[in-house]
């Protein structure tokens, strides 16, 4: 498989049907099971044409013909970080059967590179505290929980609790 590559509108569908199989799977339990069922490919592959479309935003893919990972990222949108030198991961998911396959670290890097190349010195995300396999993932990279939390609202009725983590943006290799 190439290095991940700038996503394009067309994209869409198999970046939301990823991240929606993910949320449904990682999230159960967390977030009320009609939120997770509401999830539509129609809506979520509009909001990711949307995004893949709004300047500022980086959105990459691994996998040509049958993508099979995605990351977004951008400026720190959080208040207390500065967006010229803080870059955000929004989202990072890889399709469960790729998993530790090394794709999700091709991604990672891909990322901290495109926030190098804009002179950011730092990397953050939020992270479900439950989400052990996400919080080993990014810690092995070099990112460790900065004592920051937050309550996300993701949908009607549906709030996530997070941690945020932060540090260099040159990853561990």
């Amino acid at each position: 498989m190439g290095s991940p590559r700038p996503a394009r509108a067309e994209d869409a569908e198999q970046i939301a049907a990823i991240m929606i199989g993910n949320w449904r799977a990682t999230y159960a339990g967390q977030l009320p099971a009609e939120f997770l069922a509401s999830l539509t490919l129609v809506t979520q592959a509009g909001r990711w044409r949307e995004r893949i479309l709004r300047p500022g935003i980086e959105v990459l893919v691994a996998g040509e013909e049958e993508i099979v990972g995605f990351v977004a990222s951008g400026p720190s949108t959080d208040p207390d970080l500065e967006p010229a030198r803080v870059h955000q991961i929004y989202n990072l998911h890889v399709k469960d059967q790729c998993r530790g396959t090394g794709i999700g670290g091709q991604l990672l890097e891909a990322a901290a590179e495109g926030g190098r190349e804009l002179g950011r010195t730092t990397l953050c995300l939020w992270v479900v505290p439950e989400n052990r396999t996400a919080r080993r993932f990014y810690e092995r990279a070099g990112l460790a929980a900065d004592g920051a939390r937050q309550r996300e609202e993701v949908g009607p009725g549906a709030v996530l609790e997070e941690l945020r983590y932060r540090g260099p943006i040159e990853l561990r290799p």
